[in-house]
């Protein structure tokens, strides 16, 4: 088994980067547990089960095993966890309302894809879209009411910032690899897949490092809100 893990380390390099740097936010996080919202720690617990996704996933690819079934039913968790954390941000009841809504429409709408037309072993291009387009819409509007409402004293330690605008890069730059992956993820084209997959790793990886000074910086946005 160590033989075939040295092997696929070397043949995918970034897979085991990835899944080291995604351990990154987790300790950072539960370092910083006591200064940390109720927003920061559901963060925390999303990159922690991303962090046991990569590995269930690894571990699947390395016996043989089909694992896109676990990157689709992932989508739903996720999107419950990155709706559940600007709701717990939200200052406002339109602001929760909105971000309620949005949550509720695409958890709707990847779980109704599911039902009527994926099976096991079929990529979800459609639902992997929606959950991203859920965070660029739900963060667009969040940077919209902290212009507005100016309650945010000094951005630069408000721990959601960071994390936004990780979020907002990853979500940006995957949308469209995503949105067109029965064209970006055909194994039939090596180069291609390797080329866009390597792309969502890299940008990834980067969410990972945003995430990390988010968390980092909660213990110094005590009586950082108006």
């Amino acid at each position: 088994m160590w033989d075939t893990i040295l092997e696929s380390a070397q043949k995918y390099p970034l897979d085991y980067i990835e899944d080291l740097l995604v351990l990154l936010p987790v300790v950072i996080g539960f370092y910083r547990w006591q200064h940390e919202e109720k927003a920061i720690r559901l963060a925390v617990i999303y990159f922690l089960l991303s962090f046991l996704k990569i590995n269930l996933t690894i571990w699947y690819a390395l016996n043989g095993w089909h694992n896109l079934h676990i990157y689709n039913g992932s989508i739903l968790i996720d999107i419950l966890l990155l709706g559940g954390i600007y709701d717990q941000a939200a200052s406002f009841p339109t602001q929760r309302f909105w971000i309620r809504l949005l949550t509720g429409l695409a958890f709707a709408s990847v779980a109704v894809s599911f039902w009527i037309d994926l099976k096991a072993n079929e990529f979800s291009a459609f639902g992997h879209a929606i959950f991203r387009l859920m965070i660029i819409v739900i963060i667009l509007i969040t940077f919209s009411w902290w212009m507005t409402q100016l309650r945010v004293r000094n951005l630069l330690v408000y721990p959601l910032f960071w994390l936004s605008a990780g979020l907002l890069l990853y979500s940006t730059g995957t949308f469209f690899i995503y949105l067109f992956s029965q064209y970006a993820f055909t194994e039939h084209e090596a180069e291609r897949f390797d080329f866009y997959w390597k792309t969502n790793q890299i940008l990834y990886i980067l969410l990972c490092l945003f995430a990390t000074g988010s968390f980092w910086v909660s213990k110094y946005n005590q009586n950082n809100l108006a």
